[in-house]
Formats: structure tokens, C-alpha cells, sequence
């Protein structure tokens, strides 16, 4: 399993983790609810929403702020740009955050991750056997990395 989050880490988008981020943040809590409302290229646009009547908070808002925008991180990109365009304390019936981000891992280090996260599934799929020759999982891992960043615009 760390395998394959690492995996995705290295190989994934931004987009994908924000397409998540409804699913993942309705575990924590069931006072307001986060809704993904766009999500096109490298932009985003989310409604945040009192479920249970409790209202609003601006440590709420600058908390959701804070956590859409470092969600490029994870991806070795800068933070992601966050509007937030329509505030419930400022009067408004929710609140509304406009996101654009920039893909563009930097330099080898996803390679690397990746090749070793790669090499380690691929052995762990096939069994121990494959996992005494790393060198044809990395090769492996090697050529499906380059071939990503060839076709990625």
C-alpha cells in the first residue's frame, strides 16, 4: 500500500486529489460539507456548505483556503492560487473557492520516487522471486517514467 501512494504521488496529478477531496473531507466532518462544483485543466472552483446549522467560522475559511491550496504540493508543485470568491461571513449563503494551479514536477526526484515505488509493486505483485532482481523492475519503471514526462504537456 505505501508502494502505490507513493506511486500516485509521483505519477499523479493535482487534478486527481482534487477530484478526492469531497469524499476525504465528508470522513472528518458532519457540520458542513465540501462540494467539488468544476473541474477543468488546472482549475477548480468549490462550494463549502453549513449542513447542521452551526454556521460559519474564519478559521474555517482560512483553514479550507489553506488546505486546497498546498494540495500541489504534494506533487512537488507550488501551491495552488485560491479566490475565495463568495464568503458566508461576509453574507453570502456559502462559501466559494476558485482554485488554479501549475503541474510541473521538478527535476528527477519523481523520477526517483517513482522508479522505486514502481520496482517495489512490481516485485511485491509478482512474488518474492521478483524481488531479487530490482534491476528489471527499475528498468522497467525507468522506461514507463520517461515515456510519462515525453507525452505530459
Amino acid at each position: 500500500m505505501v508502494g502505490l501512494k507513493i506511486a500516485l504521488r509521483a505519477f499523479g496529478r493535482p487534478r486527481l486529489a482534487y477530484g478526492a477531496v469531497p469524499s476525504v473531507t465528508g470522513r472528518f466532518t458532519r457540520a458542513h460539507r465540501i462540494e467539488l462544483a468544476a473541474l477543468e485543466g488546472d482549475a477548480a472552483r468549490f462550494r463549502y456548505v453549513d449542513v447542521s446549522g452551526v454556521g460559519y467560522d474564519h478559521l474555517d475559511c482560512r483553514y479550507t483556503a489553506a488546505l486546497l491550496s498546498s494540495i500541489p504540493k504534494m506533487f512537488g508543485s507550488l501551491p495552488a492560487e485560491v479566490r475565495h470568491s463568495r464568503c458566508a461571513l461576509r453574507g453570502a449563503s456559502e462559501c466559494v473557492y476558485e482554485l488554479r494551479w501549475e503541474y510541473g514536477p521538478s527535476g528527477a526526484r519523481p523520477i526517483v520516487v517513482g522508479l522505486a515505488a514502481t520496482g517495489l509493486a512490481l516485485g511485491a505483485s509478482k512474488g518474492p522471486r521478483a524481488l531479487a532482481d530490482p534491476a528489471a523492475g527499475a528498468v522497467l519503471a525507468a522506461r514507463r517514467s520517461l515515456v510519462r514526462l515525453a507525452t505530459t504537456p
